[in-house]
């Protein structure tokens, strides 16, 4: 359901020629009424023109409520109020009236709405919002510094969701018009009550609009018409519309209309606010023709609330002026209502909805409830001669066939479209999502399943949907191509799926071609991926590091990144993870940018760089405001003004809800400060720290208000190496409050510990032992340190109590608990911010090795089998989601979910774990000479090229999948040097370079020459085949080859190879 009756972009520019023209245009989208039909509600009419003009006032807005039970004639009522007051009194002119219809919407499509409407009224966006609670809160911002410019008055009709009511009251001037009772409003201080029902004279007043019989309007007693329509329906509204157009123009004709509907109420079981229109709309429709009666039935089962004419028109199978005749008369007797010519929409009344629906299921009406739908599915069936995938768009059918088919209760169709890969590819294509797909599987789950019939298939791929979601959303991704490499084998799904591909394979352009494999060969540890998703930011290798994330709560992602740092072009980014759209973008030419850090709610964006003082070259941080790209004022604490703070380290920290402060190390390393962000300045709070040693590391500690730094207790002078006895080196752990900078304890522990008996101990011995790098207190249910000594990765249990402890030798071996020990150098580790779970990478590969705190001790640990080589690991904020970074010519982030379902994990059975254990299960005598990877339609591929040691026979494997299973194994000829996979192509290049001797005939001399082959490969269904052997001649005096790059060109189909040959220079 699209809620805005037009686009965006045409109703901007609509709604800004209408502040320029008559009156009459100052009124947009509000709904047409047909002339001579309508009364005016004289009882409730001033008090609602009053509430109006007060919204129109010089200097404040506000917001008014209308409610009152459906057909009681609301929107008529008001909008007639609202053309009187721009029309013929001249109000809101300086704005203009905007009519928006709500209804059944979703807080998603809320979202959008208001997005749009925000758009269309004039206000501007500073940053991109990612949730109602953002806008929400730009737009506050917005109207304390524009409210007077903000004229319009927002007319929300059919407000169902109480919830919404709040962020419908974000604009200045809003009416909000519900059946919702006032009990259920509770934030709605002005508010009117609309009257149920009409009054006597009103309902003369509206039956003599349709020209009755005159004679019997003229009637007063109690017998007649007026009287008995009146008193039966008690004054409610839609009902005396409906009746007064029937043309009832006899008292026989009346009594019989009374007679044949008093009946009929008895029949029908309803729960109708007060009056039940079921009789009233069976009588008028049969007075209808048989063609006119079909048409409105075929609009009462539309699954939609705003209905598109031109749809209409095509099912009626009608052409466009015929249907939008049909509808005027449906209007004149009130079933259709907000009918707009202009954009081709309209409505059907809720009630009368509910009446149809009622008479079509509970009486035997020659069409059922059941037969109009299975007639629509008819419909669409004979018009694409059966193949449900070939019926164009019309913005309906893809959307909601699945619902007609059910309500048809249509099994077996249902489930032929439901196994009709081809009809979901169209769909997947259309709708541009495939969530849409996945709900329409999960109602014919539900509905199969109430019928007692088998649904393991359409479970199977639901969850495969579910998976792989994020490869079926990319924007280029074929869904058939998706099944192809995702599905299991030997599964119906890929059955299915290999059966369509094979079918369409053939010269069939819309479908392919497509790479058919399946998934076969050797299972790696763990089937089920927790890979959510991939995003690739402008960032390369060198500024890998220059990268933070930032989350508020979990709920919105941002990345703060750095673009060609030190050059001319060198730009900061802010991006939404999400969306990718970069909010705030920073040039600083020249900069040499050494660290930024983004605020929680990211809003503020620091940068580090170098900066000259007259003292010294010192490390000076920015503080920018992300919605206005402008540098905060720093008022330090001599009351100088300055735009940098120059310090070490800076961290913002959330004081409260509404307040944001910033934390700095000093340049020295020993003196922490506090500082406070009020407007667009920051001022120092007069609360330092100092410290004698120069603090390590520091961290705030998450779910608390409390922060963790760290220092060293002794130098690692080498006059103390000499004779290490008469020194103990320690470092001292402190753990401060920081609402009430107050010391909570202090922890210290040793320096270096070494491995003697299988017990890591503390010791003095500066050479042998493994210093400490890494210590993150974690604050949960049980205190704990994550310590890392060089190689060795631990767990401390701290008491329960916060006091001071110095540990000494017995209880430090008592208390600490070795995780795991490498042999290798640990590259890079994380931790989530509840402690629960530690992220290692080991070399630089694609795999990262992660623990499982529970109950305050690793229970448990798995490998993440990444889609590409891992440079860096960090946590999201708030979550137990990590990305990982792999910066080539692109920053790619992947990020993982730590708590996907069936994801597997390995009971700690020992401890320390060490790689001789891990490499128990993965014994092989196999060398790894090149690797390489691609994206296949956005599945990663990747192939290595190995050697048998044993044989030295060379092999190439090639994996894919976000598993990255192993799909073919394939026996080389010879060994190679590299090996090279390209994007969405099935070329795989070999390339070897080699000496070789050769005889010159003319001089029978054996010389020497250098070459370099390039060999291609097939890879055709899984199956390698060789292709084309291509030799080059290197220069004869080539001492050594490396290939810096490859990449083929798409525009001319060439394949370019970029070599470095080393050559020796021979002086003569």
């Amino acid at each position: 359901m699209q809620p805005m009756n037009t686009n965006t972009k045409e109703m901007q520019d609509d709604f800004t020629m209408a502040k320029q023209i008559e009156s009459d245009s100052l009124l947009l989208n509000i709904p047409m009424m047909p002339d001579g039909y309508y009364i005016e509600r004289q009882n409730c009419m001033s008090d609602i023109r009053d509430q109006l003009i007060a919204l129109d006032g010089e200097n404040h807005g506000g917001h008014l409520f209308i409610y009152g039970p459906c057909g009681s004639g609301k929107t008529t009522a008001i909008s007639q109020c609202l053309r009187h007051l721009v029309q013929e009194r001249g109000y809101f002119s300086r704005g203009g009236v905007l009519w928006i219809y709500i209804g059944n919407i979703t807080r998603l499509q809320l979202f959008n709405l208001l997005m749009d409407t925000f758009i269309i009224v004039g206000i501007s966006w500073k940053k991109h919002p990612q949730s109602l609670e953002e806008i929400a809160a730009q737009i506050k911002e917005y109207y304390a510094e524009h409210g007077d410019k903000c004229c319009a008055l927002i007319v929300f009709d059919d407000v169902r969701d109480a919830s919404y009511i709040k962020y419908l009251k974000l604009f200045i001037r809003s009416v909000i018009i519900s059946s919702l009772t006032k009990a259920e409003i509770k934030s709605c201080h002005q508010s009117l009550s609309f009257p149920a029902q009409i009054s006597y004279s009103e309902t003369k007043q509206l039956i003599a609009n349709y020209q009755l019989n005159q004679n019997l309007l003229m009637m007063e007693d109690s017998n007649s018409l007026i009287y008995r329509i009146f008193h039966k329906y008690e004054g409610f509204l839609l009902a005396i519309a409906i009746i007064s157009a029937m043309h009832l123009n006899s008292e026989n004709q009346c009594n019989t209309f009374l007679a044949e509907v008093e009946e009929l109420d008895g029949k029908i079981e309803t729960n109708t606010y007060g009056q039940n229109l079921d009789g009233i709309i069976y009588y008028s429709l049969n007075q209808f023709e048989d063609i006119p009666k079909l048409r409105f039935l075929f609009i009462c089962i539309f699954k939609e609330d705003i209905i598109s004419t031109k749809t209409i028109s095509s099912i009626w199978q009608c052409d466009l002026e015929d249907a939008v005749s049909q509808l005027r008369e449906f209007q004149r007797i009130s079933f259709i209502k907000d009918m707009n010519e202009h954009s081709l929409q309209f409505r059907v009344h809720d009630m009368v909805v509910k009446s149809v629906e009622r008479l079509t299921k509970q009486l035997s009406y020659p069409l059922s409830w059941k037969k109009l739908h299975w007639m629509m599915i008819q419909y669409y069936i004979q018009q694409c001669h059966g193949d449900l995938h070939l019926f164009p768009d019309d913005g309906y059918y893809y959307r909601h066939i699945i619902y007609h088919i059910i309500q048809a209760e249509e099994q077996q169709i249902l489930q032929a479209i439901m196994e009709n890969f081809s009809w979901m590819a169209a769909k997947v294509n259309i709708m541009g999502n495939v969530s849409f797909l996945i709900d329409d599987i999960q109602m014919a789950i539900n509905f199969l399943k109430q019928n007692k019939k088998e649904v393991s298939f359409y479970e199977e791929l639901l969850s495969l949907l579910h998976q792989y979601e994020p490869y079926f959303q990319q924007s280029d991704m074929n869904f058939m191509q998706v099944l192809l490499l995702c599905a299991n084998a030997n599964t119906v799904v890929m059955e299915r799926a290999l059966q369509t591909a094979s079918k369409n394979f053939s010269g069939d352009t819309n479908h392919g071609p497509w790479y058919i494999a399946g998934r076969c060969g050797q299972e790696i540890y763990s089937n089920i991926s927790p890979w959510i998703s991939c995003k690739v930011i402008r960032a390369g290798f060198k500024d890998c590091n220059l990268f933070k994330c930032s989350s508020n709560d979990g709920e919105v992602l941002n990345l703060a990144y750095v673009i060609d740092n030190k050059s001319s072009n060198c730009q900061v980014m802010v991006t939404s993870y999400n969306t990718l759209e970069t909010f705030c973008q920073l040039t600083l030419p020249g900069e040499d940018i050494y660290e930024v850090s983004i605020s929680a709610d990211g809003k503020f964006l620091a940068i580090a760089s170098y900066i000259s003082t007259h003292l010294q070259y010192c490390k000076g941080w920015t503080i920018y405001n992300t919605y206005t790209n402008e540098p905060l004022e720093i008022i330090n604490e001599s009351s100088v003004t300055s735009a940098h703070l120059c310090c070490k380290k800076l961290k913002f920290y959330s004081f409260s809800k509404h307040k944001l402060m910033i934390l700095t190390i000093s340049d020295d390393r020993k003196k922490i400060d506090m500082w406070a962000i009020t407007g667009n300045r920051i001022e120092h709070t007069d609360n330092s720290i100092l410290c004698s040693k120069s603090i390590e590391c520091w961290q705030l500690i998450s779910h608390s208000h409390n922060m963790q730094f760290w220092w060293r207790n002794y130098s690692r002078n080498q006059s103390y190496c000499n004779n290490p006895d008469s020194y103990t080196p320690e470092c001292q752990i402190e753990v401060w409050h920081i609402k009430n900078w107050k010391r909570l304890r202090t922890i210290q522990i040793p320096a270096y510990i070494e491995n003697q008996n299988n017990k890591w101990i503390p010791t003095n011995n500066f050479n042998t032992g493994c210093e400490l790098l890494t210590a993150k207190c974690i604050n949960g249910q049980h205190l704990r340190l994550i310590l890392r000594y060089e190689n060795v990765i631990g767990l401390l249990a701290l008491s329960e109590v916060y006091q001071s402890t110095a540990m000494s030798c017995s209880e430090f071996i008592e208390k600490y608990q070795p995780i795991y020990y490498s042999d290798t150098d640990i590259m890079d580790m994380a931790v989530s911010d509840d402690g629960l779970y530690i992220a290692l990478t080991v070399t630089w590969d694609c795999k990262i090795m992660v623990f499982r705190i529970q109950d305050g001790v690793i229970d448990s640990y798995t490998h993440v089998y990444c889609l590409e080589q891992v440079h860096r690991v960090i946590f999201i904020p708030a979550s137990h989601n990590i990305l990982t970074c792999n910066p080539d010519h692109f920053l790619t982030l992947h990020r993982y979910n730590l708590e996907a379902n069936h994801f597997k994990w390995r009971f700690m059975d020992a401890y320390p774990l060490t790689n001789d254990k891990l490499r128990t299960d993965e014994i092989s005598k196999e060398r790894t000479l090149d690797s390489s990877h691609s994206f296949i339609k956005n599945v990663p591929v990747v192939i290595k090229m190995v050697k048998d040691e044993e044989d030295n026979r060379c092999k190439l494997k090639v994996y894919e999948g976000d598993t990255l299973q192993l799909v073919t194994d394939f026996t080389l000829n010879q060994s190679y040097d590299w090996c090279f996979i390209f994007d969405d192509l099935d070329t795989i290049f070999l390339i070897k370079w080699y000496r070789c001797s050769c005889t010159e005939n003319s001089k029978q001399e054996t010389s020497q020459h250098c070459h370099i082959a390039f060999v291609q490969l097939q890879n055709s269904k899984n199956q390698l085949q060789y292709q084309e052997r291509i030799e080059k001649q290197l220069p004869d005096d080539t001492e050594n080859v490396q290939l810096l790059q490859s990449f083929y060109r798409r525009s001319d189909g060439l394949f370019i190879f970029v070599l470095y040959v080393t050559v020796i220079s021979i002086i003569t």
